[in-house]
C-alpha cells in the first residue's frame, strides 16, 4: 500500500499512519489466519485437561475420537437402558461416571502439560506430563485429525480394543 504523507505546520505524520496500518495488519492476521495443526492438538488438550478437572464427562468425551465417542455412547446407552429399566428413568453422563467410579476424583485438578507434539499425516503423537494431584505421570497421547479437527484417540492408545 502506498504511504500516505500528510503535512501539517510543517511536519510529516508518517509514522501515526504507518502505526495505524500496522495494527489494522496484525488485528486482521489474529482474526483470520488459521490456526496451526499444533495450536489444534493444545488446544483439545487444554479443553481435555479442563474437562477432567471438572469432572465433565461430555466435556472429555467430546475430545475424544469419533469412534471412541460412538463406543461411550453405545456403551452409556446399553448401560443405561438396563439401569433406565430398573429405576424407571434415564442418567445423565455425569450420573454414570458415579457409577463407574469416577467421581471419586472429584477434588482433584488435573493438568496435562505437553512437552513434544509430532504430527504425521492425520495422526499425531503428544507427550505429556500430567499433573494429577500429588502424581506426575509421563505418558503419549495418541491423535487424529477429523474434518480439519483434532481429537484424542483413545482406541489407538489402547491397541485398538473394539467394545463389540
Amino acid at each position: 500500500a502506498p504511504a500516505v504523507l500528510v503535512k501539517k505546520g510543517g511536519k510529516l505524520w508518517l509514522i501515526p499512519v504507518l502505526a495505524l496500518l500496522t495494527a489494522i495488519a496484525v488485528a486482521a492476521s489474529v482474526l483470520f489466519w488459521p490456526k496451526s495443526d499444533e495450536d489444534k492438538i493444545r488446544e483439545r488438550i487444554d479443553d481435555f485437561s479442563a474437562a477432567c478437572s471438572d469432572m465433565d464427562m461430555e466435556g472429555m468425551i467430546d475430545c475424544m475420537d469419533s469412534k471412541t465417542r460412538k463406543q461411550f455412547d453405545a456403551m452409556m446407552g446399553l448401560t443405561d437402558g438396563l439401569l433406565g429399566g430398573i429405576i424407571g428413568m434415564d442418567l445423565p453422563y455425569t450420573d454414570m461416571a458415579m457409577l463407574f467410579g469416577f467421581d471419586s476424583y472429584e477434588d482433584i485438578e488435573v493438568d496435562f502439560r505437553i512437552n513434544a507434539i509430532e504430527i504425521s499425516g492425520d495422526t499425531a503423537k503428544v507427550e505429556v506430563t500430567m499433573l494429577d494431584g500429588n502424581k506426575t505421570e509421563e505418558d503419549t497421547l495418541v491423535m487424529c485429525e477429523e474434518k480439519g479437527e483434532w481429537y484424542i484417540d483413545f482406541t489407538e492408545m489402547t491397541g485398538g480394543i473394539q467394545l463389540f
